[in-house]
């Protein structure tokens, strides 16, 4: 595979994720930094990935492996999705992109059997969830959430709305004031 510069922080966001979810054991045997292809979800280990470094990443084993929301397992080759998909979440739900730690909680969930709608409804539930809709409350409105609108809108946005629906909800509901 060539390695194209105009992709390069694309590429190294995917390794900073490839090596978070590979297999302490892959990790000993390769000792480099691994690459996760954002199009096709091959890993490259400064090299191709021999079958058994795929076969040895938690995520790369189809039994046991990762659940998306069908409850299948997820391959390797569905990795980077899976990351697009839990970035998509936050970005929706608090408004930011995923972080490191967030990236390992829910991968973990993931695999123990959460469903993305699961993680969806955790994060609607979070504090930083809470703030975020306090911020818009008070951008808006010019006062902090009260409990009605705050379990009004994180349900919402557990049930798939995104806080940029909730603002322009708020904006709406200033209107008509």
């Amino acid at each position: 595979m060539t390695f194209y510069r105009s992709y390069r922080g694309m590429f190294l966001a995917a390794a900073a994720l490839a090596v978070s979810l590979i297999s302490p054991a892959a990790l000993a045997q390769v000792q480099q930094i691994c690459i996760v292809e954002q199009n096709s979800g091959e890993v490259y280990c400064g090299r191709a990935a021999s079958r058994s470094e795929i076969s040895q990443s938690r995520y790369g084993r189809d039994r046991g492996g990762l659940r998306g929301s069908n409850g299948r397992a997820t391959s390797q080759r569905n990795l980077s999705d899976l990351y697009d998909r839990l970035d998509d979440i936050y970005r929706d739900v608090l408004g930011r992109n995923i972080d490191s730690s967030g990236l390992r909680t829910y991968s973990r969930r993931l695999e123990q059997g959460w469903s993305l709608d699961q993680v969806r409804r955790d994060l609607a539930q979070s504090d930083e969830a809470e703030k975020a809709l306090d911020e818009l409350y008070q951008r808006i409105l010019g006062r902090g959430i009260d409990p009605s609108g705050y379990e009004t809108y994180s349900r919402k946005i557990a049930r798939g709305a995104s806080l940029r629906d909730v603002e322009q909800e708020l904006i709406r509901a200033g209107r008509g004031r």
